[in-house]
């Protein structure tokens, strides 16, 4: 038969990053990732997320809510139904960076990303 192992390979306010890998020869076609916001495990099809081709072996969950909790499993499938489980994964997404922004003077503007500048004159202005 065959396994699978699921992992996380990230989680921050905006996503959740996700990556399984086969133990064994599995015979399988496609990949089924279920996700659930209830507390056990994930069932297929009720909870199905996506499928993806068999050489897919990772994803980013970006459809989250900052603060919720999820729980992940994956699940092979042969002709549409599955053959082997994951394990299960609990995740709580963080909250998400709060966006900041400051003027200084009207010269320079600081944005959570970096500084920009701001020019004090308008475009069609000449220097």
């Amino acid at each position: 038969m065959g396994q699978v192992t699921l992992s996380v390979t990230h989680i921050n306010g905006e996503s959740v990053g996700l990556s399984w890998e086969m133990g064994g020869s599995p015979d399988y076609d496609s990949v089924g990732l279920l996700r659930a916001q209830t507390v056990g495990q994930p069932t297929y099809p009720e909870n199905l997320k996506l499928v993806v081709g068999k050489e897919i072996t990772s994803y980013e969950d970006s459809w989250v809510e900052s603060e919720a909790t999820y729980t992940y499993r994956v699940c092979l499938l042969l002709n549409g139904s599955p053959v082997v489980y994951s394990n299960v994964l609990s995740v709580t997404v963080p909250p998400a960076p709060p966006v900041m922004e400051i003027e200084l003077s009207g010269l320079l503007r600081w944005y959570s990303g970096g500084l920009r500048l701001v020019p004090l004159w308008p475009s069609h202005c000449p220097v």
